[in-house]
């Protein structure tokens, strides 16, 4: 038999997940440009900052 503890704890993260994706959801719908922009910047802010430093120097090398 599978112990209570794991059955409970598996619903309660589906439960979890599953609000948090509607959560999401709704934000994205009326934020939906503001809501990329933050993901972006906390996902990957040093990419996003090379990025926007590459883009600035139109690719020249001068570190």
């Amino acid at each position: 038999m599978i112990p209570v503890t794991i059955v409970v704890t598996l619903i309660i993260c589906v439960t979890v997940l599953s609000v948090t994706a509607m959560v999401c959801k709704t934000i994205s719908i009326i934020y939906r440009k503001e809501c990329e922009d933050v993901a972006y910047n906390k996902s990957f802010p040093a990419a996003h900052t090379f990025t926007e430093y590459y883009n600035k120097t139109d690719g020249v090398n001068d570190w």
